[in-house]
């Protein structure tokens, strides 16, 4: 990320909360209750990701020294009439590499589902608290906040 980006999410958040207390402080404490939740689901993606990635690359190391060691001894190999032996070996390698590989991606889904889970509580919240004042606004003042008038 460049000194651009940042500035430009920073200018963005500071302008998103100043706007959100400006349009509704009451929704938008609300929503900063839920804050936490949304840094704690974004940390767990960060570093399920990371564990991700890493895992996959140390799996297949093992398939890719075989590969290696096959192609820069090539003479040997087909002197010794081992070419299927390491065929063998290398898709053993990759079985291997690709069961540890896809077996995390239960926790990759799991921290993208909770990370959904914390937005749509946040857009849950928006809406039921939302919708709740501008309720009682109505009620309370027996104005119609849209402006409409029912005057022809």
């Amino acid at each position: 990320m460049d000194i651009g980006e940042g500035i430009q999410f920073s200018v963005t958040v500071i302008g998103g909360f100043i706007y959100s207390f400006y349009s509704s402080w009451k929704v938008s404490l609300v929503v900063l209750a839920l804050l936490p939740l949304m840094a704690a689901a974004g940390y767990f993606v960060q570093n399920v990701t990371t564990k991700s990635s890493a895992r996959a690359s140390e799996n297949y190391v093992e398939a890719g020294e075989i590969v290696y060691t096959t192609v820069s001894s090539m003479r040997t190999i087909l002197s010794l009439n081992a070419p299927q032996e390491m065929m063998r070996k290398f898709q053993d390698a990759t079985e291997k590499a690709y069961k540890g590989s896809t077996s995390f991606l239960v926790w990759v889904g799991l921290a993208n589902g909770g990370m959904m889970a914390s937005f749509l509580a946040s857009y849950i919240a928006v809406t039921l608290y939302g919708s709740y004042l501008l309720y009682e606004d109505v009620r309370k003042n027996g104005c119609d906040p849209s402006g409409r008038s029912d005057e022809f």
